[in-house]
């Protein structure tokens, strides 16, 4: 969702938006993962599951709409984009069932079927995974926010890492660009996170909740 928001409110193609959006993700993401860690919010055999599910449904979803025109492939952004919009609605007004507990653990099946489910909607739509990857961990699942947010951060790495790499080979994101993004996006991510382990896990909700209605409200009114 973060590309789209880029196109919109900077202007750029939807190649370099990608690659930027890509950069940010990786940048914010390495920070966010050790801070998470260290105030105890971690599952590194389920982000690690969710990673190797998040990149094969990615590569899957990218196929089902590879070779299709663009009003199908914008169709497909917009139901998914919608259904982001209902369900930070839906989080947003359902506070009182966030998960408050830590959980056991999230067992193989379950963390590598969320990631899968999440790339493959990634994939299709052109969106990253981490936005469907919460609410799948936290809604059906019941697991704790935090450590819900700790899946997908560690699970962006594995799967950003190549295609930031590929964006800068191919020349769509410059290295002083990129640079600056990651330095910019690092040094963020530190302090959203930091804040984020301290924040209590029902307002942790609502505000990744309205995040998702900002962003999705956004890649509609683009798209």
């Amino acid at each position: 969702m973060i590309a789209p928001a880029l196109v919109y409110l900077f202007g750029l193609t939807a190649v370099r938006a990608q690659g930027a959006a890509l950069t940010l993700m990786l940048a914010a993401a390495v920070p966010s993962v050790v801070i998470y860690a260290s105030g105890g919010h971690s599952d590194w055999s389920a982000a690690g599951l969710a990673a190797l599910g998040a990149i094969i449904g990615a590569v899957i979803g990218t196929k089902l709409v590879a070779g299709k025109n663009q009003k199908y492939q914008k169709t497909v952004s917009r139901v998914v984009s919608v259904g982001l919009l209902a369900v930070g609605i839906y989080i947003i007004l359902a506070i009182n069932g966030i998960n408050d507990v830590p959980t056991a653990g999230i067992n193989a099946a379950e963390g590598f079927l969320a990631g899968l489910a999440a790339g493959v909607v990634g994939g299709a739509a052109g969106i990253a995974s981490g936005a469907v990857l919460i609410p799948l961990l936290t809604i059906p699942l019941g697991v704790h926010q935090k450590i819900a947010h700790f899946v997908a951060l560690a699970a962006v790495i594995p799967a950003s890492l190549p295609l930031v790499i590929a964006h800068i080979t191919s020349g769509d994101v410059s290295r002083k660009t990129v640079v600056w993004l990651a330095v910019g996006s690092f040094l963020g991510a530190c302090v959203g996170a930091a804040v984020a382990v301290k924040t209590p896990p029902a307002l942790l909700a609502t505000l990744f909740g309205v995040f998702l209605v900002l962003i999705s409200t956004i890649a509609l009114t683009k798209r």
